[in-house]
């Protein structure tokens, strides 16, 4: 069996997945290891569930905040027009 050294914080994080006088240090290590497992897995399975959707959301997204490409302002630009005079 291999001789794993952790140092003292670890072993109290390691702590929060044991129950007391029931858990050795192998058992909450596969606790933490199983609940990260589970959660790595429903990740994965959210993400391709979600994948079209989110690919979607995106395009939708994409195409509300896309902008014409009008090049610089000069497409804005008016010829000013002279002063008008006005009679108050």
């Amino acid at each position: 069996m291999p001789v794993v050294r952790v140092s003292e914080h670890t072993i109290q994080r390691l702590k929060t997945w044991a129950e007391p006088l029931q858990d050795t240090v192998d058992s909450a290590l596969s606790k933490a290891l199983d609940a990260a497992e589970a959660k790595r897995e429903a990740d994965r399975s959210r993400a391709s569930a979600d994948d079209g959707h989110e690919t979607h959301l995106h395009a939708f997204v994409e195409h509300l905040l896309a902008m014409p490409d009008v090049g610089d302002d000069a497409d804005f630009e008016r010829d000013p027009s002279p002063p008008r005079v006005v009679d108050l």
